[in-house]
């Protein structure tokens, strides 16, 4: 039993330590941003705080959002535990819950535990129920509710945010898993700053279905410049900075390539889609399947 307590330990240990730690950073990031910044060049220190502001208003936000999800988490298992089930300690439980919805995709296996324990020790009847009651609150948290609430907060695929932790969990194990989503954040604000906006000065493309003369639909992909060629990324930013218009009336440059659509790549975003319905069908009938085993077994 040792060592599981050891990494049950460690593991809380890494949560509490997380949590506080971003508080520090997003309470006060001045100190943390002046060390930062002496390590740029001087042209480049006006752009490097500029995107330095972008990544701790990600960063807010996300901590936000994380702290709505958490919450909301809390208050639907503790009704759901107290109000339905009728077991004890049901506000302790939805203060687990809420905690453990930091850490994604882990967090809500932890936080069954203590409620199946609970459940187990009144009556054995009820830990089929809990285990569906904590399967649906965390479907709709996952599904709807998180999606919805970080949505408003920042724009990162799902695909890829499951790619950042399964890379954080080979990388760092745990921890890596919890700081998955803030490093995502921290890496997609760079990549679009630095290299799209510095290095390619370029705005985020957009591609665009258009119809056309003969009456065939094609892509039309267009792409505007972040600044002015005669001014550096540093010079850039002050004006920013000042409320100067970079173009002043110029039109910025526009490049369209028309191409036409892809059979293949429709083909294979429908592909995807009766997949992503697969996985979602194959987990819900897992589910009924686990219940039914459940209280076959306990009338048995």
């Amino acid at each position: 039993m040792f060592p599981f307590l050891s990494g049950i330990g460690g593991a809380i240990t890494s949560v509490i330590f997380v949590f506080f730690i971003t508080i520090f950073f997003i309470i006060e990031p001045v100190n943390y941003l002046e060390a930062l910044l002496t390590l740029f060049p001087r042209a480049y220190r006006p752009r490097a705080l500029e995107i330095s502001e972008q990544l701790v208003a990600m960063l807010q936000r996300w901590f936000v959002g994380q702290l709505i999800s958490m919450t909301m988490s809390g208050l639907a298992i503790a009704f759901v535990t107290g109000a339905i089930l009728r077991l004890p300690n049901a506000g302790a439980l939805g203060v687990i819950s809420g905690i453990m919805e930091f850490v994604p995709n882990v967090g809500s296996i932890i936080a069954v535990i203590p409620a199946l324990i609970i459940a187990l020790a009144k009556d054995p009847i009820l830990v089929p129920f809990t285990i569906l009651a904590y399967l649906i609150v965390q479907q709709v948290q996952s599904n709807i509710v998180m999606p919805r609430v970080m949505a408003r907060q920042i724009h990162i695929p799902a695909a890829g945010v499951l790619i950042v932790q399964i890379i954080g969990a080979a990388l760092f194990g745990f921890l890596g898993v919890l700081l998955a989503l803030p490093l995502a954040i921290v890496v997609l604000v760079l990549v679009r700053e630095v290299y799209v906006h510095d290095i390619l000065n370029a705005q985020a493309a957009r591609v665009q279905t258009l119809p056309g003369a003969d009456g065939r639909r094609y892509r039309r992909v267009t792409t505007e410049v972040y600044r002015p060629e005669t001014l550096s990324p540093g010079q850039a930013a002050l004006a920013r900075a000042a409320g100067s218009d970079l173009f002043e009336g110029d039109r910025a440059q526009i490049v369209e390539i028309i191409a036409p659509p892809s059979p293949a790549l429709e083909q294979t975003s429908r592909s995807q889609q009766a997949v992503w319905m697969a996985i979602l069908a194959l987990t819900v009938a897992q589910g009924v399947a686990l219940v039914r085993s459940l209280v076959g077994g306990e009338q048995t």
